[in-house]
């Protein structure tokens, strides 16, 4: 087992160290149980951060790890290029997420408000390039200033329920807010049917 003194017995580097102290956590972690670890903007993480990303990929297979990165496209970086090869080598996935639809916009715009968007309202969307975080913002810029929380948080579910079923929809919906102990997981692996009575 990797520890913080023995990190810094194998380098005077700090940047060495640290990585070498992350990986014995994440050692510690998965000994005592399914861990998950992720990582946005990995297009600006240094070298450093990449190669420990690389080595726990090599290494999912051998311990309930489960490892999420995600990048934008720019700036392309060849390192990139090497950790996706690492991850589809050692059995992982990799996604190109595309740009929402006009069609996908106006509906989350429908979502987040209650109502179909108006001309003005699409037109000024249209700057979002598909971006859903992007559309989320502009919608909201759109409502007014002292609209409440839970509105605001609505806005942002909608987001991330744009792309399933309505029947899985529903499902979380339903168990999210008339259900206790129910996380997101168990409800999307039990779609609702038509019919169904959620108690």
């Amino acid at each position: 087992m990797r520890s913080h003194q023995t990190a810094q017995l194998v380098t005077g580097d700090p940047v060495t160290a640290a990585a070498e102290e992350l990986l014995a956590l994440i050692d510690r972690l998965c000994a005592a149980g399914p861990v998950v670890l992720a990582l946005d903007d990995l297009q600006l993480a240094d070298e450093a951060t990449l190669l420990v990303w690389r080595r726990l990929c090599r290494t999912v297979t051998q311990r309930p790890l489960l490892l999420l990165g995600a990048c934008r496209p720019v700036p392309k970086r060849p390192e990139l290029d090497l950790l996706r090869c690492d991850v589809r080598d050692h059995g992982g996935t990799t996604l190109t997420v595309e740009r929402l639809s006009d069609a996908e916009v106006a509906e989350l715009a429908r979502r987040i408000t209650g109502r179909a968007p108006g001309p003005r309202l699409l037109d000024r969307l249209e700057l979002a390039t598909g971006n859903p975080l992007t559309t989320v913002e502009r919608v909201m810029a759109d409502l007014e200033p002292d609209t409440p929380w839970h509105a605001r948080l609505r806005a942002f579910a909608a987001m991330a329920l744009l792309h399933l079923g309505r029947d899985d929809e529903a499902a979380a919906q339903a168990a999210a807010v008339l259900t206790t102990g129910t996380s997101l997981t168990d409800a999307m692996s039990r779609p609702a049917t038509p019919g169904t009575r959620w108690r």
